[in-house]
């Protein structure tokens, strides 16, 4: 009986990496998982020199697990154009309860007209 060609055993390690990285990103989604829907709104906005802003915001968690929130903070112009656009991920948030928590947007020199929060 011979044994396996080299290119079969390279396979093989391919395979079995590719498989341990989906069992990793499949635990990996179901533990972020179970918390929400979230109510997010922005507190306070100041400078935060040279070139950015400090948003504080508030997430509740309207769900019945803990989880963490996702949050998109965005910077907008009067007109209501985006100026910046930033994802944050909150602390953990029992069930009923709230958190605040800071995000920066930075590449801003003055306090935008608008910032909005959108969790999930």
């Amino acid at each position: 009986m011979s044994t396996p060609a080299t290119t079969q055993m390279h396979a093989t390690i391919v395979v079995a990496v590719g498989v341990g990285l989906a069992l990793m990103a499949i635990w990996a989604g179901l533990s972020q998982r179970g918390g929400g829907p979230y109510l997010g709104s922005v507190l306070d906005m100041r400078l935060d020199p040279p070139d950015g802003v400090m948003v504080s915001a508030s997430v509740e968690n309207q769900g019945t697990n803990p989880g963490r929130a996702r949050c998109d903070i965005e910077a907008q112009d009067a007109a209501g154009s985006v100026l910046r656009s930033v994802t944050a991920l909150s602390p953990e948030v029992a069930p009923g309860a709230s958190v605040t928590f800071e995000g920066r947007l930075p590449g801003l020199t003055d306090l935008p007209r608008r910032v909005t929060l959108d969790c999930r």
